[in-house]
């Protein structure tokens, strides 16, 4: 079945041109103070609905005490990650997707309901007597957490300082030990992946001759 619509006299129909995108050139400049193996967020950039990164240029002087080791030296290393808002928490991502999907809503632009009222200065983060977002500390324990921990480990797990910790990334004999007191001879397995984990640790036993179970 064909359907015409019938316009007034004088008006007509025109198909709306695609709007383009705005260009935006951000720069973020960053003084740090470091310490060996921390993780250090150096800059903080929000992403608007629909943006894509066409290109980053990333530079920096660092300026260090002599180290012992004039040939050796050490590394400094830099990682920018893209953290989504359903990463930060239920709260903030409830909060923050109704603000954007309804923003005429007086009542949806709210994020009263994430109290931190804690002032973090490693952060910039000083909400005074209101509530408000510790946006960095939310974006590095998640980036801690996914990519600088096992999944048994918290972002919290490893810290110095207030700082957490990334590891030495150099594979070694130490990446073998574990506790004695991990060692149960008296419990059997009860499916095949708590199976293999005894297994392999038998085995690094018998060859280094600490038990001679068969």
């Amino acid at each position: 079945m064909t359907q015409h619509l019938s316009l007034p006299s004088g008006l007509s129909i025109q198909q709306a041109g695609q709007k383009s995108r705005v260009l935006r050139s951000p720069s973020h400049q960053f003084y740090v103070e470091t310490k060996p193996f921390g993780i250090y967020p150096f800059c903080l950039a929000p992403v608007l609905p629909g943006e894509t990164l066409k290109n980053l240029q990333m530079q920096s002087r660092v300026v260090t005490d002599p180290v012992v080791s004039p040939l050796v030296g050490w590394w400094a290393e830099y990682y920018f990650f893209y953290v989504k808002l359903r990463d930060l928490g239920e709260a903030v991502k409830s909060a923050v997707e109704t603000m954007i999907l309804n923003p005429t809503d007086p009542s949806a632009a709210s994020l009263s309901g994430i109290v931190e009222t804690d002032d973090d200065v490693r952060h910039y983060f000083a909400p005074g007597a209101g509530s408000a977002v510790n946006w960095v500390e939310r974006c590095l324990n998640k980036v801690v957490e996914d990519y600088f921990r096992d999944e048994d480990e918290s972002a919290t797990t490893y810290m110095y300082d207030g700082v957490p910790l990334a590891k030495f990334n150099q594979k070694a004999f130490w990446e073998s030990l574990f506790y004695q007191s991990e060692i149960d001879t008296g419990t059997l397995p009860t499916d095949a992946q708590d199976f293999t984990v005894y297994y392999e640790k038998w085995l690094w036993l018998r060859q280094n001759k600490m038990v001679d179970m068969t």
